[in-house]
């Protein structure tokens, strides 16, 4: 038997090689060595006291934390591996000052002894060093949207009202505002919320700076809702302008408010009253204009619906009397019930018509801008006489004179 068995033992030796080598082509051929990429893995950064012991902080720039590595082993190995099996590391203690540049060392969770190579395409997280900082903002609501009809936005109580943000001080100082934004829209009773605050920079803009960090992720608001109603404005003028001149019309912009309160106090006004003294005219020349705060004249808990809107523009012009005299051919007059078988002839000097009124509208007279018309009921016989003349001006024109016309009454053709 053991004749059989080493009988040409050489052969049977170089057969096991050979079939040793042919089982590992095989499995090389079905199972080979390659390269995988993963993408979007974190870096953790260690020992961050090296920085924050000496009262500063770091901003990773770039997005250098997240990063790709390059995976060398078998493609078995490869296909059981996901980003989630890879860390990255970077150690503050290794960091290099000068050009804030700080090593990633990267490694496996799974599988590592099986893993030929592994690399990261990001050698270094790139970082900025400044000085740390800190500062209070006071938390205001920002409102938007339209209430429902006869409700306005009353109180806005918010708890806590103060914002500490903490961070690199030039991300702070790009805040300039902290609100919370209400949106109100068809809303006609309170409501109680849990905003995140929103950071603003001067602009009115939102922003979220790079390394800040806040105190309280949401606030607690609470917002009351009030009636509103339209309020009148009315107003008196006392004095009287200059000689020659007259206060031509008023005008009070806008004419009412909308203003918003509890129901009892809306109850107490229907309009808004300003004292005349106000508006003293006398001896003006010129046309006035005055800025009322009218938020003085509102009973206790009536306000503004719009607190832009807490004043009125009250305007009172005053324009120049001016005098003129219009001469007007005789030719123009008209006449009316002359007796029959009559004839009336006018003298040819033109009539003068003396007027005043507005300086613009003065300005604009001509001979067409009168009516001229004689009643000749009462001359029913022949002769020479000085007849009354009836003279219709434009609006904003007084006529100052009596004006008459030497007319002769003969018997007709």
């Amino acid at each position: 038997m053991l004749k059989k068995l080493t009988n040409n033992i050489g052969l049977k030796l170089l057969s096991l090689v050979i079939a040793a080598i042919v089982w590992l082509v095989v499995v090389n051929i079905d199972d080979p060595v390659s390269s995988r990429t993963y993408n979007n893995i974190k870096v953790s950064v260690v020992n961050q006291n090296v920085v924050t012991d000496e009262g500063k902080v770091f901003n990773i720039l770039d997005n250098s934390d997240n990063i790709s590595v390059v995976v060398k082993a078998k493609r078995s190995i490869l296909d059981s591996l996901s980003a989630d099996d890879f860390v990255a590391t970077a150690d503050m203690k290794e960091m290099d000052v000068t050009l804030g540049l700080v090593p990633i060392e990267v490694g496996a969770t799974k599988n590592a002894s099986k893993i030929e190579e592994i690399s990261s395409r990001t050698k270094n997280l790139r970082i900025s060093i400044e000085d740390y900082g800190s500062k209070q903002f006071a938390i205001s609501g920002s409102v938007s949207g339209t209430p429902a009809e006869g409700f306005a936005v009353g109180d806005i109580s918010i708890t806590p009202n103060v914002l500490k943000l903490s961070g690199p001080a030039s991300s702070i100082e790009l805040v300039n505002k902290v609100v919370v934004k209400i949106d109100v829209e068809g809303m006609g009773t309170k409501l109680n919320l849990r905003l995140a605050p929103v950071l603003l920079d001067e602009t009115g803009a939102e922003i979220k700076p790079s390394g800040v960090s806040v105190n309280y992720e949401a606030v607690d608001v609470e917002v009351t809702m009030v009636h509103t109603k339209e309020i009148p404005i009315e107003f008196s003028v006392t004095g009287t302008p200059a000689a020659g001149y007259s206060n031509t019309g008023t005008e009070c912009s806008p004419k009412s408010i909308l203003v918003k309160g509890s129901t009892d106090a809306l109850a107490k006004i229907d309009k808004i009253s300003l004292p005349s003294n106000l508006f003293n005219i006398n001896g003006a020349t010129q046309s006035v204009q005055k800025t009322v705060d009218i938020s003085e004249y509102l009973p206790r808990g009536v306000e503004p619906v719009d607190p832009n809107q807490d004043a009125v523009v009250i305007s009172i012009m005053i324009e120049s009397i001016e005098r003129k005299t219009v001469s007007i051919p005789t030719s123009r007059i008209k006449t009316s019930n002359l007796t029959q078988g009559l004839a009336a002839t006018f003298s040819s000097t033109p009539v003068e018509i003396e007027v005043s009124g507005w300086s613009d509208v003065i300005e604009k007279l001509t001979e067409a801008s009168f009516t001229l018309e004689v009643d000749l009921s009462d001359y029913t016989h022949t002769g020479t006489f000085p007849i009354p003349v009836k003279v219709t001006a434009p609006s904003g024109v007084t006529i100052l004179n009596e004006v008459k016309v030497e007319t002769v009454i003969s018997g007709g053709p």
